[in-house]
């Protein structure tokens, strides 16, 4: 109560507490109280009328230093934050204009508005509200649920009990592992050790570029999947002879689900990877980028492997021998085009992955001692050295196939 001062001085308190409330502080006011009855005999009411003013605290919680960056790539990313606080809205606005979150069409609001709005009025307002001033609980969760419930992927931060229904509604719910509560440690699915928005970000990075190496995995071994099928139908097809004996084919399957494959997934993530939007989520992994991809390499490995058999005029009992390591050779050598997953160049980081080179260079090797150690047990003839060396030469022409169509469809308007 302000019982014990007068209108003019309560008037003064008040615009100080805004003033601080802009600077986003927090207020924690003061009072007391001299009980000389039984405690529990009073009613909230009057104990509340009882107290008297002493005064209050201003106290700032400043935002971290890499918060700021990291608000600026989520901006880059195609991510909307949003601010739902139980704070005033003269803190709630002051910490979300110190973030730059305040857009020109944005709205800020008290959860009271929300509430009286209905669902359809707020669906069509969401997109646009960028702080919820004194949130409730019921407050988030209808926020987030309405969110979720028009395809968005929603991720919810919080620390408090009363988060703990909107981490459990979103899709990812992240708990502060420093400050938070139990309750909100057991209800999310992420803890933050070091409570840093920063990590958060930097978290989305990773898992874009898990998927991205996923997709990578999945070109990789398509094309090699497809590439085996059209070479053998076409052969069949006009009766040339078998292109590819079984053991040699068991051996391509172990090269493709093995050491290359496997080394895509340690692909760096691209710098300028959250300067893109995030995916709908309605699209499948396979992107019609990746089906241009290993389709066109899939063809050109068939063409190129039966047009050399031809131009090289090769003796028909040496066809499976060539066939192989034409195969085998542009297979590997066709890993490197899997670094990409769109139509641009993989030029300036074709060699950017240690693991990779040396899982490439083990394969050449070993494809090479094979041929010579174990020529009966993989159904081929020793060659040359002359023969293999003309072998790859011709083989890492898919580097520059691969490169033209991809420099051919980025000029396509």
């Amino acid at each position: 109560s302000l019982h014990d001062i007068n209108s003019k001085e309560k008037k003064i308190i008040q615009e100080k507490i805004k003033t601080y409330q802009k600077q986003a502080k927090r207020i924690i006011a003061f009072a007391h109280s001299i009980i000389k009855e039984d405690f529990t005999s009073y009613e909230e009411a009057n104990f509340q009328n009882s107290l008297i003013f002493d005064g209050f605290m201003a106290i700032t919680d400043p935002i971290r230093p890499e918060v700021f960056p990291a608000v600026n790539v989520c901006k880059e990313a195609g991510i909307d934050i949003k601010i739902l606080t139980g704070d005033n809205l003269f803190t709630a606005t002051s910490i979300a204009k110190e973030l730059n979150l305040i857009k020109p069409n944005s709205q800020i609001l008290e959860a009271t508005e929300i509430d009286k709005m209905t669902d359809n009025e707020l669906q069509l307002n969401l997109e646009n509200i960028s702080v919820i001033a004194r949130s409730t609980p019921m407050t988030k969760f209808r926020i987030i649920d309405l969110l979720m419930k028009s395809g968005k992927s929603v991720a919810v931060t919080g620390d408090g009990v009363n988060d703990a229904p909107a981490l459990k509604r979103a899709e990812v719910g992240i708990s502060m592992g420093i400050t938070g509560t139990e309750v909100a440690k057991e209800t999310a699915d992420i803890i933050l050790l070091n409570d840093s928005f920063a990590t958060i970000v930097k978290a989305i990075k990773e898992g874009r570029g898990l998927y991205e190496n996923f997709q990578k995995f999945i070109q990789f071994q398509q094309t090699v999947n497809l590439g085996a099928l059209f070479l053998i139908l076409i052969f069949e097809i006009f009766d040339w002879a078998t292109p590819l004996r079984p053991i040699q084919i068991l051996w391509i399957n172990i090269m493709m689900d093995g050491p290359l494959a496997i080394s895509l997934g340690f692909e760096k993530t691209r710098d300028n990877i959250m300067q893109e939007n995030p995916r709908n989520k309605k699209n499948g992994i396979l992107t019609v980028n990746m089906w241009i991809n290993t389709l066109s390499n899939a063809l050109f490995i068939v063409c190129f492997s039966t047009f050399m058999i031809r131009f090289l005029k090769i003796p028909h009992n040496y066809i499976p021998t060539y066939i192989f390591n034409f195969f085998t050779f542009m297979v590997i050598i066709n890993v490197f085009n899997c670094k990409g997953i769109d139509k641009t160049s993989i030029l300036n980081r074709i060699f950017d992955n240690k693991n990779l080179n040396i899982v490439f260079c083990a394969m050449f090797l070993i494809q090479i001692i094979i041929n010579i150690t174990l020529p009966e047990f993989f159904s081929v003839y020793k060659l040359s050295f002359f023969e293999y060396l003309k072998i790859i030469f011709f083989s890492s022409s898919i580097i520059f196939f691969n490169e033209l169509v991809r420099f051919i469809r980025r000029n396509i308007k």
